[in-house]
């Protein structure tokens, strides 16, 4: 059976990788031996990657996650790396950006005006960030993220759809004119509460 397909729209470029070159020298040695796709998949991210950058939490961490509208935002979430992400979630704030509710989920469809499924993402790892200005979707991958932004001055609707077992937040934007739905998978976010809470923030700034 398919997978459910996810979507992404206007994706924000992410941060360059390292140049290939000698860090890659010796794939065809590694590729002919006994090394599974697991193994090589992690390997080659390693390679990519190069060495692993150092996070620490900050005072400004702890002063955005103390001024958040909600208790889904802390320190350790804002500025270290995920199991969902590739990138601290700080790293998509903007200087003067404030998080209001951080939260977890799985699958991302985006359907446009005529309801037709916009493009297709292999992934199924989503955070949702919450700001005071954006709704921003961010897509975790093996070596990189997407992240799909929703200026709050664009939404024209924001709500919950719960059908047992499944929880989706559901964002309308009009981006110049182009309709377009964003459907989080938002199931596996352990405070479900914070889940309305936000869909209610976000509709309160249409």
């Amino acid at each position: 059976m398919d997978p459910e397909p996810t979507a992404v729209i206007d994706a924000v470029e992410p941060p360059p990788l390292r140049p290939l070159g000698d860090g890659l020298k010796g794939v065809g040695r590694v590729v002919s031996g006994t090394m599974g796709l697991g193994e090589l998949a992690s390997w080659l991210s390693r390679q990519l990657s190069g060495p692993a950058a150092s996070h620490d939490v900050t005072d400004r961490h702890r002063e955005l996650a103390r001024s958040a509208s909600s208790e889904t935002v802390t320190p350790e979430l804002l500025a270290l790396p995920g199991d969902r992400t590739t990138q601290p979630v700080a790293t998509y704030l903007e200087a003067d950006e404030r998080p209001e509710f951080l939260l977890h989920g799985s699958r991302l469809l985006i359907s446009d005006a005529d309801d037709e499924l916009a493009r297709k993402h292999p992934t199924l790892m989503l955070v949702v960030l919450v700001t005071d200005r954006r709704v921003v979707f961010v897509v975790g991958g093996r070596l990189a993220d997407d992240c799909l932004e929703v200026p709050l001055s664009t939404v024209t609707d924001a709500y919950v759809d719960e059908a047992d077992p499944q929880r989706h937040l559901v964002v309308s934007a009009d981006r110049e004119g182009e309709p377009m739905t964003f459907f989080a998978d938002l199931t596996m976010e352990p405070q479900a509460e914070a889940v309305l809470e936000a869909a209610e923030f976000i509709g309160a700034r249409e």
